[in-house]
């Protein structure tokens, strides 16, 4: 092993082999001498392959093993058949079930593919830093596949929205209009009800830019918004979210040293509509992404249909939050309190994200990474 770390094959191969004079039992020694040459003799590694698994029919290592190799031969077939036998040794061989995946969606079963990561997710651990990389590459893959099954089904999502829609008109006794708009980077979408707006129906718009499938998740997210809105207001218990002159002075004060350094980088005309806005953005994180947790928790019971476009939609928004809580731009601009703030629940929202995926999003890491956690 210590020569197959430093890259010398050839010295690593000799030394097994001298292993192997002295115990022609040791299973792993044929594993590891299989694991050496399938790249470069299939058939001979196939040999050592088999033999280890003669020798100890129920290690993981072994199964996994000649099930790389045949993944790598593109024989998918005894590829899924090994994967399998390593997971029936082990059910929570990370590995195991990263190798069954990819040797799935390489036959062509996608799906098949997607539920064998979401169970990995769901019972592997990742024992120690070596681990990492199995996990990263399997969340990768996770979301490749989410997208990809997303786009191909996109008919049945449709479905689930229209009757998503006709439960939201029932609910609030208005009709819902959907249309399509552009917000900048800054939103995704937004939903103008028909009560706060004098009209007659709703508007929920989204981003325009967006991936169909995005789209469609963003339209479940406002309908279910919408719909608890209605059902609070039905029920007399709708309460609005709001803040005052007064605390705003408070919190101002609170950071006017560190506001001194924004109006010394940004023009004078713009400071107080940015410090505005800067405000804004923070109460309306505080208010929403709560709410937020509770319509994901929503979507992913009770409309599994739209699972794939979730998968796709939040890992894209994601990535919006990181870069939007550490791009340099705005880390040399915004107050740090005011961006700790957004940090940490921002880091929240990525803790329920990865509660509910098992971690399969690895939504949390960047945020902590930031130092989003620590105290200041």
């Amino acid at each position: 092993m210590s020569r197959m770390a430093i890259r010398d094959n050839v010295g690593a191969d000799a030394e097994l082999r001298r292993l192997l004079l002295l115990a022609p039992t040791d299973a792993w020694a044929w594993v590891i001498l299989g694991n050496l040459n399938f790249r470069q003799n299939f058939s001979l590694a196939e040999r050592y392959f088999r033999r280890a698994v003669e020798l100890s029919p129920r290690d993981p290592y072994a199964w996994n093993g000649m099930g790389v190799m045949y993944a790598e031969k593109r024989a998918f077939p005894q590829a899924i058949a090994a994967f399998l036998r390593a997971l029936e040794a082990n059910p929570r061989f990370a590995n195991a079930h990263l190798g069954l995946a990819a040797a799935l969606s390489d036959s062509g079963e996608p799906r098949h593919a997607f539920e064998v990561l979401d169970q990995m997710f769901t019972t592997s651990l990742v024992q120690d830093s070596r681990a990492l990389p199995t996990f990263e590459h399997a969340s990768r893959t996770y979301r490749s596949l989410a997208e990809h099954i997303a786009e191909v089904t996109l008919a049945s999502g449709e479905a689930e929205i229209n009757l998503l829609k006709a439960e939201a008109e029932r609910i609030s006794r208005y009709p819902v209009q959907f249309e399509e708009a552009d917000f900048g980077v800054q939103m995704t979408a937004v939903t103008e009800t028909a009560w706060q707006h004098s009209r007659d129906h709703h508007v929920i718009r989204v981003r325009q830019s967006l991936a169909p499938a995005v789209k469609l998740h963003m339209r479940a997210h406002e309908l279910c918004r919408l719909i608890l809105q209605a059902e609070a207001r039905n029920a007399g218990t709708n309460r609005r979210f709001s803040t005052d002159e007064t605390n705003r002075a408070t919190a101002l004060h609170e950071i006017e040293s560190e506001l001194a350094a924004v109006r010394r980088a940004v023009q004078a005309h713009v400071v107080e509509g940015l410090i505005d806005q800067l405000f804004r953005g923070l109460m309306s994180q505080l208010y929403n992404l709560p709410i937020d947790m509770i319509i994901e928790r929503r979507i992913a019971t009770r409309h599994p249909a739209l699972r794939y476009a979730q998968v796709q939609s939040l890992g894209l928004m994601l990535e919006e939050a990181v870069k939007g809580c550490s791009a340099p731009d705005i880390v040399r601009i915004v107050p740090r309190r005011i961006l700790h703030a957004s940090r940490f629940l921002n880091a929240c929202y990525a803790a329920f994200i990865d509660h509910q995926f098992a971690g399969a999003l690895v939504a949390s890491p960047p945020f902590i990474q930031m130092g989003a956690m620590e105290r200041v």
